[in-house]
């Protein structure tokens, strides 16, 4: 990837006479009512690849409106742009008229733009089936959706709510979409050194996250495949943060696994499983999401595993792991921590 942009499609009061390309109307005859509850300038902190407006109803039955939009991605595509991050069109400023027309207008520029879309209010405002039957309907359009808050540093931005978005939206990871397939987006990974969310959080700062808590937070986005973003500075990562990033076989389950679900939630526990692309391998994590230990279970029939003899071993530490003793996957783990085993056949 070259560079993608961050958008709240919109204008300013200074281009509002401006005429739009190929059209004889005015960017004024075009636009409705404010349409984003944030930001409401034309800059945002430290992005140095953003750029942000507030934001503006497009008319998409209006010519002039449709031309708008083809002739601004026109100008992404000539920029070489490989992603659009659509802000306040999903959620609770869902427009599906803005979101399929703009699809559209990415379509015929004949560049494969992956396209993103971000709500611009706060989702648990909404219920999560309002966000699934969102998905649903434009799914087909766009390639990722986020079906979560902003994730931060903070334990809080993880459990439960995101497990719980991430098992709402399951059944539709990978659904086919015009330019390929679509995936429930659950935010970036604030990892490392990370900014602030606004000038009032403090200063940058080493992530809150316990080593733990980071590790938890990636395998959770790895087996429900969420697309990962890292939220740090890479510049400043450390080995121990790249550890999280470059570990290749955690990576394969989030771009190649399949069947992926929750099939454990009770009491601060939670289990995914998803299989390898071969169905060789089935992949188990454990989740303790409270914060004393507990040991973490599921049966062989909750992960569908038919096999009568099995090895184990730690996908992120690529280690044998013993055998279980009947018919269970079992591991006792600490508070806010994860085992992300791979089981496969004797």
């Amino acid at each position: 990837m070259k560079f993608g942009i961050h958008i709240m499609v919109g204008t300013s009061k200074y281009a509002l006479n401006k005429t739009v390309k190929g059209t004889n109307f005015l960017v004024s005859d075009v636009i409705g009512n404010d349409a984003c509850p944030w930001p409401s300038h034309g800059s945002q902190r430290r992005c140095t690849c953003q750029w942000q407006a507030k934001s503006l109803d497009i008319n998409v039955s209006h010519p002039g409106g449709r031309a708008f939009y083809d002739s601004l991605y026109e100008q992404y595509a000539g920029w070489e742009v490989d992603m659009i991050k659509n802000d306040c069109v999903f959620g609770l400023d869902y427009r599906p008229d803005q979101i399929k027309y703009q699809s559209d207008a990415i379509r015929r520029t004949g560049r494969p733009i992956v396209y993103s879309l971000s709500p611009g209010g706060i989702l648990s405002w909404a219920p999560a089936y309002d966000l699934i039957a969102q998905a649903k309907e434009v799914g087909p359009y766009v390639n990722m959706y986020r079906v979560t808050n902003d994730a931060w540093d903070e334990w809080s931005d993880i459990a439960p709510t995101t497990f719980d978005a991430a098992h709402n939206s399951s059944a539709l990871i990978g659904a086919p979409s015009r330019n390929g397939r679509s995936w429930p987006d659950m935010d970036m990974l604030a990892l490392g050194w990370i900014g602030s969310a606004s000038d009032d959080d403090g200063p940058d700062h080493w992530a809150n996250l316990t080593l733990d808590e980071q590790r938890t937070q990636v395998t959770l986005w790895s087996i429900a495949r969420s697309p990962l973003f890292f939220g740090g500075d890479l510049r400043r990562s450390n080995l121990t943060t790249l550890s999280l990033l470059q570990n290749s076989r955690v990576l394969a389950i989030d771009c190649c696994s399949h069947s992926n679900r929750q099939v454990v939630a009770s009491s601060g526990v939670r289990v995914w499983t998803a299989a390898s692309g071969d169905n060789a391998t089935v992949y188990v994590a454990l989740f303790n999401l409270q914060q004393v230990t507990q040991t973490v279970t599921a049966t062989f029939e909750q992960l569908d595993i038919t096999w009568k003899g099995v090895s184990l071993y730690d996908v992120w530490t690529n280690k044998s792991v013993p055998p279980p003793g009947g018919s269970a996957i079992a591991a006792t783990l600490g508070g806010h921590s994860t085992r992300l085993l791979a089981v496969r056949a004797l």
